[in-house]
């Protein structure tokens, strides 16, 4: 036989079991890109859900006026958001040492350094994998949050994926910021219940003040009606008992009564002076309170007897 013969009768064998190694691939093929896109929309679906119950998550943290019980709630709801197994919250003291918070079970629990926060968790709950994310707001460290995962039914605990790190960080965000906008809402609270007491202080002192005003106005009135006023018509009687012992031609008894009006009016003037001085010393308009003080408690001291 020729071998272009041979040749071509090789060819003629051969091309079916090459149309089946073809077709065997194709079909590897779109089997392959067939289970990824199962894995691709699994995957989507999940992080969709994720997603969905991380904003509701979230709409319940907004809801919430308590700047503590926020952060406590962030820590509950981490745990069932990514199934961990417990998830310790770390408040930042004053001394800025952090503790776990509503965590009996740990309270001896101290930790310097947020960096190793999950090092020091996980001895405490002995071992498992956790991660930490930090609770700040306005570069201030409010706390942190340890999630842990921990052996289940003999089964090893799973790594946390990227999407449930980034919904931690997403969770940890906003719980910062809603606790601060809480402590934020009481405070100003007490700002305005401070400002409401000092304006119920402020009209309190407003009455006083015009009550005071009032009893000194009603002080005045008596005060010139029963020294100056009635010196004053004491001696205008005088004056008039003067004209009569006139009219008697009573010289020595014009000179007595004349003494007395004039001794009357001095009086009065002495009075008004007195008065006009009580009301504004000059003392205290130029030198203040205690150098106006000290010659009143002299004069007073000097006219009763008292030593001040």
């Amino acid at each position: 036989m020729p071998a272009w013969a041979i040749f071509l009768l090789s060819l003629a064998l051969a091309a079916p079991a090459a149309a089946t190694i073809v077709r065997g691939r194709e079909r590897t093929r779109v089997e392959r890109a067939r289970a990824f896109e199962r894995e691709l929309s699994s995957e989507l679906l999940a992080q969709a859900s994720g997603l969905d119950r991380l904003v509701a998550v979230l709409g319940g943290l907004a809801d919430s006026l308590d700047g503590d019980r926020v952060l406590v709630q962030a820590a509950t709801e981490a745990v069932r958001l990514l199934d961990a197994t417990d998830a310790v919250l770390l408040t930042a003291m004053a001394d800025g040492i952090l503790r776990p918070a509503h965590r009996p079970d740990l309270a001896g629990l101290e930790v310097s350094d947020h960096d190793r926060a999950t090092i020091a968790v996980l001895g405490a709950l002995g071992g498992g994998i956790a991660h930490a994310t930090p609770f700040a707001s306005h570069n201030e460290l409010v706390g942190v949050l340890v999630v842990v995962r921990q052996e289940r039914d003999d089964r090893p605990p799973a790594p946390f994926s990227p999407a449930e790190l980034a919904q931690l960080r997403v969770l940890a965000d906003f719980a910062a910021r809603a606790a601060q906008n809480a402590r934020l809402y009481a405070r100003l609270g007490r700002l305005k219940d401070e400002a409401e007491r000092r304006e119920r202080e402020r009209a309190r002192l407003s009455n006083q003040l015009a009550e005071a005003e009032q009893a000194e106005r009603r002080r005045l009135a008596l005060l010139l009606h029963d020294g100056p006023q009635q010196t004053i018509t004491s001696a205008a009687l005088l004056l008039d008992a003067c004209i009569d012992a006139l009219d008697e031609d009573d010289r020595s008894e014009v000179h007595r009564i004349l003494g007395i009006a004039r001794q009357r009016n001095r009086d009065a003037v002495r009075d008004l002076r007195e008065l006009g001085w009580s009301l504004e010393p000059p003392a205290l308009r130029e030198q203040g309170i205690t150098a106006a003080l000290l010659p009143l408690a002299e004069r007073l001291g000097e006219g009763h007897g008292v030593r001040f």
